[in-house]
């Protein structure tokens, strides 16, 4: 269990990187995003990484290979509604 910091979590597409047209692609990496989430990191947030995409490991891949830190990535919930206690 986590002692210190806030939870975030961050949408993959449209956040972290630009949509790409061709389902399976990478669009560019979207300005900024490495510097917030360094920041991020230094101010003990712990971050989950969410995804529509079905291959997450492409997604974790994506993520390494631009150093951009994280602590969880999960696949993204569907739903219509969401219910939430806070």
């Amino acid at each position: 269990m986590r002692d210190k910091g806030k939870k975030i979590a961050v949408d993959f597409d449209g956040v972290i990187v630009r949509t790409h047209p061709t389902k399976g692609q990478f669009g560019s990496l979207i300005p900024g995003v490495m510097e917030a989430f360094r920041e991020m990191r230094s101010r003990d947030y712990y971050i989950v990484i969410w995804t529509a995409r079905e291959d997450i490991s492409s997604c974790r891949r994506f993520l390494d290979d631009n150093q951009i830190p994280y602590n969880e990535l999960v696949p993204k919930v569907s739903c219509d509604v969401y219910l939430d206690d806070q």
